[in-house]
This record gives C-alpha cells, structure tokens and sequence, in this order.
C-alpha cells in the first residue's frame, strides 16, 4: 500500500507537471516507477498512466492543438510501433537512450543556430517521426522528448504547444498499450492501483492548465527548453551510459 500511496502521489505532481510544459512528467516517472517495477511491468503500467494523462491534456488544450501535424504523424505511428515490437527485443535499452538524448540535443543546438532559427521543420517530416517515434516509444516511456523540439512553431502558442505535444503523445501511448495487450499482457491485474492513480492524474493535468494561464511566454519557453535539456542529458549520462559501465 505504501507503494501504491507513493506511485499515486507521483503520478499526480509528473501530470501537473507535463501540465504546465506539455512534457517531463512522463519521463521522470518512468524513472521513479523503475525503482519499485520491474521493466517488464513498468513499461506498460507506465503506458496507461500517460494515455489517461496525455489523452486528458488533448480535452483541455483540443482548441490550441495543430491538428494538421498531428494528422501527419498518425500516418505511420502504427507501423512505427509493430516494428519496435520485433526490433528493439536485441537491442539495449543504453544504445536507445543514448541516441535519442544526443538527438534532442542536437536538434535543440541547430534550432539555435542563426540560419535555422527562424525556420520550422517542413510538416512532412512528422510523418516519419510518427514511424521513428512509435518504434523507440516500445522501451522508452517518456516519448514527448523525441518529437518536442520541432512542436515549438511560429504561430503556436504555449497553449498550442503543450495540446499538439500532448496529442502526439496520447496516440503513441494508445498504439503503445494495445500493443502490449496483443503479446499478453495483463492489465487487469493492476486495476486497484489504476482505480488509484488514473484519477489523481486527471486532477494533476487540470491543475497543470491553470499553472499554465499564469505562465508567460518566454518563461514558458525557458523552462521547455531547459527540461528538454535535462531530460536529454539524463538520458544519455544516467539511463545510458551510466547503467552500460555500472
């Protein structure tokens, strides 16, 4: 129960979090899960979490939401997460880290460079982010970190942001948790601490969007970027190489 309590708690203050920013509260709870579950059952417990958390944010931001460039990453999310199933299954968990925190990292590096500062990546290209996306999202929980560079738009604001963000994220984790119930596995066995939790995840995301009124704008982007950062960077220092010499 003490477990439970502490999962239900945690939960509540990632989704206020990804709230607020659109991202981070998946990512950091993953972690904090992995320390009383086993991967095997984290991960899919996990997935059902952020579904109901992610799928209560497209409610609330579905005004500000860009639905063209989520209708662009739908295309190959499914394809994207059949494959995951069979090819990650050899690969390590540290080499995936690794790649995806240097990625965010250098995606974040070019968007500040002078002549791609003004610039947003084509729409096209969230097709195969849909695909890319969908495949790592099989071993890696928080999956907004991957996509979250290129949501930040002109045009889009911070309400935007956090609805496309959260949008995208609640489609992968939908693919995610059917995927997971196709090979076996029993998410009825789990239906007291998802009677717990769910619920202080929808609370925390409703908290999340009256944080967000009363941030401004650059603030707003401050703090995105920063938690993309960190999120990146523990990925490839902690989750990575940390757990490959350990």
């Amino acid at each position: 129960m003490g477990e439970l309590l502490f999962l239900t708690v945690a939960s509540f203050l990632c989704a206020t979090l990804s709230g607020v920013l659109g991202l981070g509260g998946g990512s950091i709870l993953i972690v904090l899960m992995l320390t009383i579950m086993s991967p095997a059952v984290a991960i899919p417990f996990h997935g059902v979490i952020q579904l109901v958390a992610t799928g209560n944010r497209v409610i609330l931001f579905r005004r500000f939401t860009a639905w063209p460039l989520v209708a662009r990453y739908s295309v190959l999310l499914l394809p994207g997460v059949a494959v995951g199933m069979l090819l990650f299954q050899g690969l390590t968990e540290d080499v995936i880290k690794v790649a995806i925190g240097a990625f965010v990292l250098t995606a974040l590096f070019i968007r500040r460079l002078q002549v791609f500062r003004e610039r947003d990546v084509p729409p096209m290209v969230f097709v195969p982010f849909g695909f890319v996306v969908g495949a790592v999202s099989i071993i890696v929980g928080g999956v907004g970190v991957l996509f979250a560079p290129f949501v930040m738009r002109d045009g889009l604001q911070k309400e935007g942001v956090v609805g496309t963000q959260s949008t995208m994220a609640a489609m992968t984790h939908l693919a995610k948790v059917a995927a997971f119930g196709v090979v076996g596995f029993r998410f009825d066995d789990h239906l007291l601490a998802f009677a717990l939790i769910l619920p202080a995840v929808v609370v925390g995301g409703y908290l999340g969007r009256a944080l967000l009124h009363r941030v401004n704008d650059r603030f707003f982007l401050w703090a995105y970027q920063t938690t993309l950062v960190v999120l990146s960077v523990k990925l490839i220092v902690w989750d990575g190489l940390w757990r490959f010499w350990s």
